[in-house]
């Protein structure tokens, strides 16, 4: 199942004194940011713990330009940032502050990493299973059964050394 969220954000620009780069953003907000926060914590009772920063992995189509990125919670605002690259900025023709319609589709493809986990935690799992039910196998085998009174396997008998002669 995927789900696609449309919003109209404004494209601002991040500075930092002492970054020698900028950053283009659209803070996703309204019926759209809180249908994702909904989902991130979904994603995060699912799987026990949150993706680095909280982000969550999109594809993002603003105009004719689909980018596969993730999108960050904004404490600020309550709404999510999305990252806008130079490639998508000029293929639209965006600078900062003009309008953009962004639809954003989550990705739902497991985490790589997340998916190698369960896969080690099922191996170990199916090993402690095996060895456990091998033992039990082990020790039910050297106990006689009995249905009913009548005995079904004869018990192995019990190893009797012969005396030495001592004549």
């Amino acid at each position: 199942m995927t789900e696609t969220h449309t919003a109209t954000a404004t494209l601002w620009l991040w500075t930092s004194p002492n970054a020698p780069a900028s950053w283009h953003f659209l803070t996703v907000e309204g019926e759209a940011g809180e249908a994702i926060h909904a989902l991130a914590l979904m994603r995060r009772l699912e799987n026990g713990r949150r993706r680095g920063w909280g982000s969550v992995k999109v594809t993002a189509s603003i105009g004719g330009t689909n980018s596969a990125t993730s999108i960050f919670p904004d404490k600020a605002s309550g709404g999510w940032l999305l990252p806008v690259k130079a490639a998508v900025r000029k293929a639209e023709g965006l600078v900062a502050g003009d309008s953009a319609k962004v639809s954003l589709t989550v990705r739902t493809t497991p985490d790589r990493r997340m998916a190698h986990q369960n896969q080690c935690a099922l191996r170990r799992l199916l090993t402690t299973a095996m060895r456990h039910h091998l033992a039990w196998e082990k020790w039910s085998a050297s106990i006689p059964r009995r249905q009913s009174g009548m005995l079904l396997r004869e018990p192995k008998p019990a190893t009797v050394m012969p005396l030495p002669d001592l004549t």
